[in-house]
């Protein structure tokens, strides 16, 4: 992948971002936390990925502010929100793939470490972003095995939930040098069981806000023409890039294993992507807009492993994946994909490193 210049600096995003969002930059650079994090984000070398302790401080921030105890990480999402409306092609955010298979993550290997999220209601969350409460999460070391959770801990009445993890429950069989299992989230009358993954290892303190969709899905396919047809088990995904900016100009794509390999799933849903008011669009082939999802159904009359790809359009290349994601029928899987490490790139099989059209029978 070609080096991009860091985000936030090249001189036609500077000029497109002090015009059409100077309020936001004024108030970003007013705040301690926002103005601290644009100068390290803009002092990484191109290529390399965030490191660990700015992404633990943007955590951190991120869930003060979400419950009303700190301005910093408002500050941060508007000054973003605003760029990636306004100046999105000029700062070439969520086109950096230079760190692509060029480091690992960290392995510090904690004893116990506090994980955060938040559960939001898709449909009415648009605005006033609704917390979910009273929804149960337990930590899993395996994607479909979970004998004794590693952390549990329920949802408050604003859907927020911190979750300690103990590392010394992981089965014997498990190595785990941080976090990357799966949570799984128990159900309530209105709202169906559902699963968070991620490729990027969850660091302490790290913080997910999680989109989910009620038993009443008959909004959503009116709006959006996108049909959830049950059985199946229902995929959101979202792809991010170097700079941990939501990922554009890049596909989804997902294989069923076979003896030897991999193969592409062909009786999967067609990926519908998002987007701009970040409903599902089925005209869209690609994450292009500034909807930060894409929804594939897979049929799930059983625990189904597949493997995911992110691909970006321009060079045909991989940049993420994630293996062992099960299916179950009638759940929902909420999934992020950042660029793969070293490790996470060798582990890709031959056959799908080329695009779907080029690759060999």
């Amino acid at each position: 992948f070609p080096s991009k210049p860091p985000a936030y600096t090249q001189e036609l995003c500077t000029a497109c971002y002090g015009q059409s969002c100077g309020a936001e930059l004024q108030a970003c650079e007013a705040d301690a936390f926002c103005s601290g994090y644009l100068k390290r984000v803009r002092a990484t070398p191109s290529g390399g990925y965030p490191a660990p302790d700015l992404l633990k401080d943007v955590a951190v921030e991120s869930w003060e502010s979400d419950q009303g105890r700190s301005n910093g990480g408002k500050a941060l999402r508007e000054f973003q929100a605003c760029t990636k409306k306004a100046c999105r092609a000029q700062c070439e955010l969520g086109r950096d793939f230079s760190c692509t298979g060029r480091f690992e993550w960290p392995e510090s290997r904690p004893k116990f470490s506090e994980l955060r999220f938040r559960v939001v209601d898709y449909l009415s969350g648009q605005g006033a972003n609704p917390g979910v409460s009273r929804l149960r999460f337990r930590g899993c070391p395996l994607p479909n095995q979970c004998p004794t959770p590693m952390a549990t801990a329920t949802t408050d009445t604003g859907g927020f939930v911190a979750a300690t993890v103990d590392f010394s429950l992981a089965p014997p069989v498990v190595t785990v040098p941080e976090f990357n299992g799966v949570w799984l989230v128990d159900g309530r009358d209105d709202y169906p069981p559902f699963k968070l993954q991620s490729t990027r290892p969850y660091l302490d303190k790290a913080y997910a806000v999680s989109p989910f969709f009620n038993n009443d899905t008959v909004p959503f396919t009116r709006v959006s023409g996108a049909v959830i047809a049950p059985p199946s088990g229902t995929l959101l995904v979202s792809p991010f890039d170097c700079r941990d900016e939501y990922a554009t100009g890049v596909t989804l794509e997902a294989y069923r294993p076979i003896q030897g390999g991999y193969q592409s799933c062909m009786n999967c849903g067609k990926v519908t992507y998002t987007a701009d008011n970040n409903f599902p669009d089925p005209s869209l082939t690609e994450y292009a807009t500034l909807g930060l999802i894409a929804l594939l159904n897979v049929p799930a009359d059983d625990v189904q492993d597949l493997m995911l790809v992110i691909r970006d359009t321009a060079s045909g290349q991989p940049i993420s994946v994630l293996t062992r994601v099960g299916v179950r029928m009638d759940e929902f899987l909420v999934i992020t994909m950042y660029p793969a490490s070293r490790k996470q790139l060798d582990s890709l099989p031959a056959g799908v490193r080329l695009p779907p059209m080029v690759s060999p029978p």
